[in-house]
């Protein structure tokens, strides 16, 4: 299972520690890898660009899917 490495906000880090054990870990890495890119992004000043606004709905749509494949396997792959 993949850990978070880089920094993340402590939104993104509680999310993320809710998220943990109820979804599968491919879909978990994937999330990480996502939130990690959001805070890049927002060191490097995308705070009010579109690259910003495209990886937090990407964020969600993944989170979102992953969360309905918790609760229905049958979703998944």
């Amino acid at each position: 299972m993949r850990s978070i490495m880089g920094p993340v906000s402590d939104t993104y880090r509680a999310d993320l520690a809710m998220l943990q054990p109820r979804i599968p870990d491919d879909l978990y890495a994937q999330l990480v890898k996502l939130a990690e890119d959001i805070q890049d992004a927002r060191a490097r000043g995308a705070s009010d660009s579109a690259e910003l606004d495209r990886r937090i709905a990407v964020y969600l749509s993944v989170r979102e899917d992953a969360l309905a494949q918790a609760t229905d396997p049958t979703l998944g792959g």
